[in-house]
């Protein structure tokens, strides 16, 4: 028989042991999740997360989840144009290091972890959200792209202006994908209201499509030499291209954020929520609203849309709207996004199983048109996505899509499959 002083050393001991090891994925938490039908657009529920490799520091086999993460502007800005590929850049940026694992205040309650303080809910949240969106990117296709490499995930992050001076850039009340760093960078939240945008689902699936986007265009490394472009001084034809570029990059990136989440009012929800200077950013997000319905690649290049949204989208002067340094390079990517969205015949699983598969495939092929010609416009996309859809209804429906918002473009023969 064991003597009770002994039997409590032992359960002592196990439990101490229990309390070092490292808590390995799958592992359910208690997460924010993104549900359309609640209240403010999103509930606490139980998730069970698949790559963790210890929740308690935040680490994972796809990303771990870090703190003190900083972008460092001059730093970036010497590694993008000083690197050859994007490879080389992230090691460049990243070079000067400065995050360390994170300490997660968390409990077991019998079924699941639980957040004990905010920020541990963040990181359960974020990592559930991204999660998800990385098994949707294996889903559509993506092998060795946005899926290849692991990746950081900075928790109240920050962005400053130079090592020597750390004026803070961006601080707060944001989620974004930094390119440089692979990295997506979850910011506190300070002014904002509704969800936070560290924690929403639909707006962590929009930053993975950032990483969906990159990964599989400028992996080309003629095509990254365009992308570097934006580290230098530019010509006006490379701004233009540039900007272009970057409104198809945020487009694509809602429509990734609707194939996860399959909820189409979710981004322009999340901004809606978040009040302040956030909501006006909402109806223009809207693949379903008014602006996304009015708004075609011709009237806003030409400045013949309606004179309100022509002002929610930078037109400040009478030339061209998409070489204006005020241009809001979402608007285009609205355009962009909707037209796809009626390719998929607004069907999600139309967009998860047919367009957004072949819209991966396009990419990789619009990164060697954009190495070999140095050069960028929308129909450098249009294209491979029209050959990518198998002839029939599928490649008809887009054809039609792309002559509604880019007739200028297919009526010029620059999509070819579309004529």
């Amino acid at each position: 028989m064991v003597k009770p002083s002994l039997a409590l050393g032992a359960a002592f001991a196990g439990a101490l042991a229990l309390a070092c090891a490292p808590i390995e994925g799958p592992v359910t938490v208690e997460a924010l999740v993104s549900d359309p039908d609640a209240e403010g657009g999103a509930r606490l529920d139980d998730v069970e997360l698949q790559t963790v490799e210890d929740l308690r520091t935040g680490r994972g086999s796809n990303f771990d989840v870090v703190g003190g993460l900083r972008m460092i502007g001059d730093q970036v800005l010497a590694a993008g144009s000083g690197a050859d590929n994007d490879e080389e850049l992230v090691e460049r940026a990243r070079a000067t290091g400065g995050w360390h694992d994170i300490n997660a205040h968390l409990s077991f309650d019998g079924q699941r972890w639980v957040a004990e303080d905010f920020q541990t809910l963040t990181m359960f949240s974020a990592f559930a959200g991204l999660e998800r969106a990385w098994r949707y990117a294996e889903e559509v296709g993506d092998d060795s792209g946005a899926t290849g490499q692991p990746a950081l995930v900075g928790l109240e992050a920050s962005t400053v202006l130079s090592g020597d001076l750390p004026i803070n850039l961006m601080t707060s009340d944001n989620a974004a994908y930094a390119v440089p760093l692979d990295s997506w960078l979850l910011l506190r939240v300070v002014v904002q209201d509704g969800v936070p945008f560290a924690m929403s689902g639909d707006i962590l699936a929009h930053e993975y499509g950032h990483r969906f986007f990159h990964k599989n265009v400028y992996d080309d490394e003629q095509a990254f030499t365009f992308f570097k472009k934006r580290f230098v001084d530019m010509s006006a034809a490379e701004l233009r291209a540039t900007v272009i570029s970057q409104g198809v990059d945020e487009g694509l990136a809602d429509l990734f954020s609707l194939g996860v989440t399959g909820d189409v009012h979710g981004v322009p929800g999340v901004f809606e929520a978040a009040g302040l200077l956030f909501a006006s950013e909402s109806g223009r997000r809207d693949l379903e609203g008014a602006f996304a319905d009015a708004a075609t690649y011709q009237n806003l290049r030409d400045l013949t849309l309606d004179g309100e949204m022509l002002d929610g989208c930078g037109a400040s002067t009478q030339d061209e709207l998409f070489s204006q340094g005020s241009f809001n390079f979402y608007c285009l990517g609205t355009v962009l996004a909707r037209s796809l969205w009626d390719a998929s015949e607004r069907d999600v699983e139309v967009l998860r199983g047919e367009v957004q598969p072949a819209l991966r495939r396009a990419l990789s092929r619009m990164g060697e048109s954009i190495g070999a010609t140095g050069d960028f416009d929308v129909d450098l996309l249009l294209e491979p996505v029209a050959a990518e859809l198998p002839p029939g209804a599928r490649r008809d429906a887009a054809c039609a899509a792309f002559r509604d918002k880019f007739g200028v473009l297919v009526d010029e023969g620059k999509v070819p499959t579309c004529s």
